[in-house]
């Protein structure tokens, strides 16, 4: 029998883990071992004050693979909810909805940033590609002009990344041209009026927050007797050619436990995991690479005494003078009328991980935001019933320029150690989907054949596909 070992919890690993459930072909033994005290990763949800309340904005996008999406309403049956997005964005000083709508835009947007978006469509054609080193910054001037870039991509950028547009790697640029231009942007608009094929913008959501996703995965792989270890943090991985791994952790009383494994699937930070493997890599230090970093996110969360906030399920505040980039209300993602008296909003602030938001007094914090969210034109109708924080260390990946070198190297040389096999966002450092995190999960789990060998060569065509995932808004 295959002994494997997950490292992490998240959506990645569970579906690999769920995905192994379900194949009869193959006879392996699965222990997943997650540093946190519940499953799910980023994509996972609590309950307080009685309401579900996720980690941060999430919504299963309708480009979610055929066979993941039909898994996931295997389980939740009833409970997955397809729902409509009603989001605003606030532009130019104005409240907008968001995906766009044509009519609104017209009447909402002032003039002046309406002349600059189509004096900027109309001299595309004139733009010369940006000379010299490219950049964030010089491509999307290049390509969608200075108002869309200044006024929206640019902020968020610098709010998300703590980089200036011109510090960061063009590639993100590419992808922004790729699936956020200015021709699906104007798709979009008309799509709002029912005027193009595609119609309205909806997505998937559960009942009960987006994390009862990945909980009903951890429930059903836990009853098909797959080991999952909450509070598990792995110590150190013991690794020589041709014997198994001995992979050492704590539990969360801080005892000490290890396993032996012949295989090992690691979703965890790429930055971390050569750091716990004994003996180290050959040219990989162990020290943080300065190329290879990742923003913090602090979450806060105002329980009111009202039934809704808002009919909008989220907020987008790109503006740099509010610290959140984006207010989301989780009961309007899931249609819920209970609790009848009251609503949760979740404030999402990136940060470095050393800022003094992580370890403010959360009274505090709260007092700041609110004044922040009246001046942005969102002011709370109550005094909070309570306030909650949750801090995401390891959030965003940071690109900066000279990034995907650095990601190469470590990824290349992460492959030298045979059986060890790493996937998912946090793992090869991108930005993706949960969807997406699960997809690359279903194909490394299709990896391994009925005998127990793993299919090198399958993988990496895998790994070819997944550089062509794009990220869905």
């Amino acid at each position: 029998m295959l002994h494997l070992t997950i490292l992490g919890a998240g959506p990645a690993g569970l579906a690999a883990a769920h995905r192994l459930a379900r194949r009869t072909d193959v006879e392996v033994r699965v222990v997943v071992l997650e540093k946190a005290d519940a499953v799910g990763g980023m994509s996972r949800s609590f309950e307080t004050d009685g309401l579900h309340l996720d980690f941060g904005s999430h919504r299963l996008h309708p480009a979610c693979r055929e066979d993941v999406l039909s898994d996931i309403q295997d389980l939740l049956g009833e409970d997955l909810l397809t729902r409509p997005r009603n989001g605003r964005i606030r532009m130019a000083g104005r409240m907008l909805k968001f995906p766009p709508n044509l009519l609104n835009l017209l009447f909402h947007c002032p003039p002046r940033f309406l002349l600059g978006v189509a004096r900027d469509a109309v001299t595309k054609p004139f733009r010369r590609e940006p000379a010299g080193k490219a950049t964030f910054g010089n491509v999307l001037r290049s390509n969608l002009g200075r108002t869309m870039s200044e006024s929206f991509y640019f902020p968020y950028a610098r709010k998300l990344w703590g980089l200036e547009p011109d510090e960061i790697s063009p590639k993100q640029a590419y992808v922004r041209v790729k699936t956020g231009g200015m021709g699906q942007l104007l798709r979009k608009a008309f799509a709002g009026l029912g005027l193009v094929p595609g119609g309205k913008a909806v997505f998937h959501y559960p009942r009960n927050g987006f994390g009862q996703i990945q909980q009903a995965v951890a429930d059903y792989v836990a009853n098909d007797g797959v080991e999952v270890r909450t509070g598990a943090s792995v110590k150190r991985i013991h690794h020589a050619p041709g014997e198994r791994f001995i992979i050492e952790w704590a539990d969360g009383n801080g005892a000490s436990e290890s396993l032996e494994t012949d295989l090992i699937f690691s979703t965890i930070p790429v930055t971390l995991l050569p750091r716990l493997l004994e003996p180290g890599l050959a040219g990989v230090s162990n020290e943080v690479t300065p190329r290879l970093s990742f923003r913090s996110v602090v979450l806060l969360y105002l329980v009111l005494p009202v039934p809704q906030f808002s009919p909008y399920d989220a907020h987008y505040i790109p503006e740099e003078i509010f610290p959140f980039v984006r207010v989301s209300e989780p009961k309007n993602y899931a249609a819920r009328s209970d609790p009848p008296d009251r609503t949760g909003l979740c404030l999402e602030i990136p940060c470095a991980p050393e800022d003094p938001l992580m370890q403010m007094p959360v009274e505090e914090l709260a007092a700041q935001m609110a004044a922040h969210l009246a001046r942005a034109g969102l002011p709370l109708p109550a005094e909070p019933l309570a306030v909650h924080r949750r801090t995401i260390p390891i959030a965003y990946p940071v690109y900066r320029l000279g990034y995907e070198a650095e990601q190469e190297r470590m990824l290349r040389a992460l492959t030298t150690v045979p059986r060890l096999v790493v996937f998912g966002r946090s793992g090869f450092f991108v930005h993706d989907n949960s969807h997406l995190a699960m997809a690359m999960g279903y194909d490394a789990a299709n990896c391994i054949e009925p005998d127990g060998t793993w299919n090198a060569s399958r993988w990496s065509d895998c790994l070819e596909e997944f550089k062509s995932f794009v990220v869905e808004d």
